[in-house]
């Protein structure tokens, strides 16, 4: 497999900042999470919960209902992370139900206006 410079070089600056979180305390771990929302891959149960809570803060935070979305990475190296409730709904149903109940309006509006229209004129 062929690796550019420029690829290896970004690939070797990840590595090094994995290697430093890695080797942070506990401690210092979840304040970087909570100040740079990055998710790495982490054994740690404690982590876990600080994530947990850094979520459930945000749900709080934001007065979201149902779900929230996070923006993650910079450049082109950018992911949206989508978290709902357990018992939430999707982003996509909501924009099913809410497609739904519009056209159930439009149809509505139809109808008062075919009824409405002809007395007028």
């Amino acid at each position: 497999m062929f690796v550019t410079k420029k690829k290896y070089n970004k690939l070797e600056q990840e590595v090094e900042r994995l290697n430093k979180l890695l080797n942070m305390p506990q401690e210092e771990r979840v304040e970087y999470y909570k100040n740079n929302l990055s998710i790495t891959y982490e054994t740690s149960t404690d982590a876990l919960k600080a994530w947990a809570q850094i979520i459930t803060s945000a749900f709080i935070e934001m007065g979201a209902p149902n779900y929230i979305e996070m923006t993650l990475g910079s450049g082109v190296d950018k992911y949206v992370c989508t978290v709902r409730k357990y018992f939430g709904k999707t982003p996509d149903q909501c924009r099913k139900e809410a497609e739904a109940k519009l056209q159930e309006a439009e149809a509505r509006l139809e109808v008062v206006l075919a009824n409405v229209l002809p007395k007028i004129l």
